[in-house]
């Protein structure tokens, strides 16, 4: 079953509606493949819309040290 990507903010809502609904069923019978092509889906459109820019190496050492209390702020 072939599907059409996402093609705006509008679509984007109403797919995570659908997800949020799906998961909330009690009895947990909604079609597995109809749910991962959904999220596939979703995951597409944010990859596009919403990146995540990966850290530099200054800020990933920072980071590291911050959180293992080496730096003194």
């Amino acid at each position: 079953m072939a599907s059409k990507s996402i093609q705006n903010e509008e679509e984007y809502l109403t797919a995570l509606k659908e997800v949020e609904r799906l998961f909330a069923v009690d009895d947990k019978s909604f079609d597995h493949e109809q749910i991962s092509n959904l999220l596939n889906r979703i995951e597409a459109y944010e990859d596009q819309h919403y990146p995540i820019p990966r850290p530099n190496l200054a800020n990933r050492i920072s980071y590291y040290l911050e959180s293992r209390e080496f730096l003194q702020e």
